[in-house]
């Protein structure tokens, strides 16, 4: 959604013809470092939910095994 979002503001700005080329430049800049941070940032999350995940199943491995099996249940039947 923040991706969709930054990419129609940068359409905007590239297209406007009421902004400076040099304020145009600097929005730009400042888009693409919110692209790159964005990015840095889910990568981050992603991390932290892997070790989060990782964790909780070293701690409670008879829980993750149950749950797991009811899942593969209720797949098996379609749900």
């Amino acid at each position: 959604m923040k991706k969709m979002i930054l990419e129609q503001l940068e359409q905007a700005v590239t297209t406007a013809h009421d902004i400076s080329f040099a304020k145009k430049a600097e929005l730009l800049a400042l888009i693409a470092q919110l692209k790159t941070d964005a990015a840095d940032n889910r990568d981050d999350l992603g991390e932290e939910l892997r070790d989060s995940v990782m964790e909780f199943e070293t701690a409670h491995p008879d829980l993750v095994e149950l749950t797991n099996r009811a899942c593969k249940m209720l797949s098996d039947i379609g749900i």
